[in-house]
């Protein structure tokens, strides 16, 4: 099933200068520059109304290592 994302202007997305959370500490986030809610670059110290920390911090380390690791394959 597909869903359709928010734009940033829906979801109230901030640049980081503006935030007052940083969406790399947001459940939705993803190392790719990406969230699962919002469409679009997202950068890792911006933020939105959906923020949410809840899951983040049970997320398994290796898990989020594996999304920074992929990353960096892709970037080089």
């Amino acid at each position: 099933m597909a869903f359709i994302k928010l734009t940033k202007v829906v979801s109230g997305y901030m640049p980081p200068e503006a935030g007052p959370f940083e969406c790399e500490y947001c459940h939705y986030f993803s190392w790719r520059r990406a969230c699962e809610l919002v469409e679009g670059d997202i950068e890792p110290d911006g933020c939105c109304n959906l923020f949410t920390e809840e899951g983040k911090a049970g997320k398994p380390e290796e898990e989020l290592e594996d999304e920074k690791l992929e990353l960096d394959d892709e970037e080089e």
